[in-house]
């Protein structure tokens, strides 16, 4: 860290950038228009199925996902599990139902009734009653295999995972990842999964992939095609897909979707009764519309036919969001001296190609300061509440004299500055360091969003992002360009996802990287390494200046990179040795 108190005035590298008269680079974002919120502020379509939280709470206490928590391991009774159908299905998605303690019979009391915008009365009563259909529905198959239907006394099986994710604190668009979006519709729309599908539920959705595999692996049961047609039309538009209406038009995003809910509609009607003739041929027709149209929403890539057919307000703003100018081309990178470069310039070293400043970093003026820092506790750590900051202030040893509350001394506090000055680091899995910047006020997920959204194109941004507070770090980066981030794993590192006491994340298991089979061998420690390596050089950097730090560190962080010695180097030398053999050589190791 550096100890320099003259640096207190600085403009930190997460400042918003500022133009060349000095004014901020501000964008206004409306909940709604602009991204999918994830509470009931505002309007729009949200990022959480249930927006309630006494009955987000519920359902993740009924789920036994994490049973050994203080407050969400407690099982549900039998009053509450009632109360929580109750408040699922009560016609009124205003009044709060309490759960408590409570063993007593009878149902638990109401306590009052929430502000509620009254655009999203149906949106809430649609998602709570799939949900109920959910757990009914859950009840009845476990009645019909022979199982206890008394799902607050017994393990709910395959939904446990699922059911915690939509109780769990963070949003659910990550439950349904980009590549999966397609595997999701067609059995929406009525087909069977084929292994292309399965294949791609395993690597962008294992949740939904497990569900399947319980009940065949070639559809879901009926009871859960509601809730997954709302998380469904949830991740399309949470990705950047909101805000194209105007001139008279719904947009291309919604004409696309029109088509789906027609069909998703008849189909479920076809489960109740057969259908018409008539009834038959919209259902056909609607269906081969919806996979003709929905593709290009799902990757935000439109077609020719729907580049064509977009307003000039359409095409701006999609361009926009893809990170292209007015003619659809690449973003450069900035020339020296631009204002936009003022803070990076002096506070950051990303020396790699592509990682050079192509934009400048806005002012989010709905939900931040004018000096980036968030008006919300959303910069905060998973479990805490508490920003980065203050939680190692409060349990870090070491990085200052005393620091810590286990100092040495009976009773001391942690004398740790209200700052943590230091490297904030990207590297990949192998240990490689891509670059650095200077952190001035602490850590946040600001730090990450400022570089992945300056420095990258969207094309260039990696498939996984392993981060100690991605949950954060997600809702951070889908609050502000959800279709700059769409196709991007958010998962949290082995090490911190499964550390106990007070930091364990309570965020959905699809945050955690062990769920995912493709990602069981990354090595998700390599900053980690990386960060041991420059604790040697703590003494140095803490009493250097700004101007020596900025020296001294590119010079250390160089030379680890080229010191650096691959794990795979011994596989690399069988490999080229491979390459040289004349095909008898195969031949005769597999034949004998």
């Amino acid at each position: 860290g550096l100890g320099s108190s003259s640096l207190d005035a600085r403009r930190t590298f997460c400042h918003p950038s500022r133009t060349s008269t000095g004014t901020l680079l501000e964008k206004r974002p409306i909940s709604g228009r602009d991204y999918c919120g994830s509470g009931l502020q505002g309007g729009g379509l949200k990022r959480k199925l249930l927006l309630l939280p006494e009955l987000r709470e519920a359902l993740a206490r009924l789920s036994q996902h994490r049973p050994t928590d203080e407050r969400l391991g407690r099982r549900l009774s039998k009053v509450e599990y009632e109360a929580l159908l109750n408040g699922l299905a009560h016609e009124d998605p205003q009044i709060v139902k309490r759960f408590g303690p409570d063993e007593a019979g009878g149902a638990l009391p109401e306590d009052g009734r929430r502000c509620m915008l009254a655009e999203q009365r149906t949106m809430v009563r649609d998602r709570n009653l799939a949900v109920f259909e959910l757990l009914t529905g859950i009840q009845a198959d476990f009645e019909r295999r022979g199982l206890s239907p008394d799902l607050w006394q017994h393990w709910v099986g395959e939904w446990t995972e699922l059911l915690y994710s939509l109780g769990a604190h963070d949003s659910d668009e990550d439950l349904i990842g980009a590549g999966a979006l397609h595997a999701v519709r067609r059995l929406l729309l009525g087909s069977e999964a084929t292994l292309e599908d399965r294949r791609d539920l395993a690597r962008e959705a294992p949740i939904l992939r497990r569900i399947l595999d319980s009940y065949g692996g070639l559809t879901f049961p009926a009871f859960f095609t509601r809730v997954l047609y709302h998380l469904y039309l949830l991740v399309l538009l949470a990705q950047g897909g909101t805000g194209f209406e105007g001139e008279g038009r719904r947009g291309w995003v919604h004409e696309a979707i029109d088509s789906f809910e027609r069909a998703v509609g008849l189909l479920t009607k076809a489960r109740a009764r057969p259908l018409s003739i008539d009834e038959r041929r919209h259902l056909d027709e609607a269906r081969g519309l919806a996979n003709e149209l929905l593709p290009g929403v799902e990757m935000l890539e439109p077609s020719p036919r729907q580049w064509e057919g977009m307003s000039g307000h359409e095409r701006s703003l999609l361009k926009e969001r893809l990170g292209r100018d007015e003619e659809g081309d690449e973003l450069h990178p900035l020339p020296a001296g631009h204002a936009f470069r003022a803070e990076q310039d002096v506070l950051a070293c990303y020396p790699f190609p592509g990682w050079e400043q192509k934009r400048g970093l806005p002012w989010y003026s709905s939900f931040e300061h004018p000096d980036g820092r968030s008006k919300s506790s959303e910069e905060h750590k998973c479990a805490t509440g508490k920003s980065i900051t203050e939680w190692d202030a409060e349990n870090v040893l070491g990085l200052v004299k005393g620091a810590g509350q286990l100092s040495g001394k009976k009773g001391s506090k942690s004398k740790r500055p209200k700052r943590t000055r230091g490297g904030y680091v990207f590297a990949c899995p192998h240990r490689v360091i891509y670059g650095f910047h200077v952190m001035l006020r602490g850590e946040s997920p600001r730090d990450a969003f400022v570089v992945l959204y300056t420095r990258l194109r969207r094309e260039d941004l990696p498939e996984v992002l392993v981060h100690d507070n991605s949950c954060a770090l997600r809702n951070y980066c889908f609050r502000r360009e959800p279709a700059h981030f769409a196709k991007v794993r958010f998962v949290v590192d082995r090490f911190h996802f499964s550390k106990a006491g007070t930091e364990v994340h309570k965020c959905g298991p699809s945050n955690s990287l062990d769920i995912y089979d493709a990602l069981h061998w990354v090595n998700t420690s390599a900053v980690e390494s990386v960060n041991s390596f420059l604790k040697g050089f703590r003494s140095l950097g803490w009493y250097s200046g700004l101007e020596s730090f900025m020296v001294i560190l590119p010079l250390l962080l160089g030379g680890f990179n080229m010191t650096l010695r691959r794990v795979d180097d011994a596989k690399l030398g069988i490999a080229i040795a491979v390459a040289m053999w004349t095909a008898r050589i195969p031949k005769r190791l597999l034949l004998g």
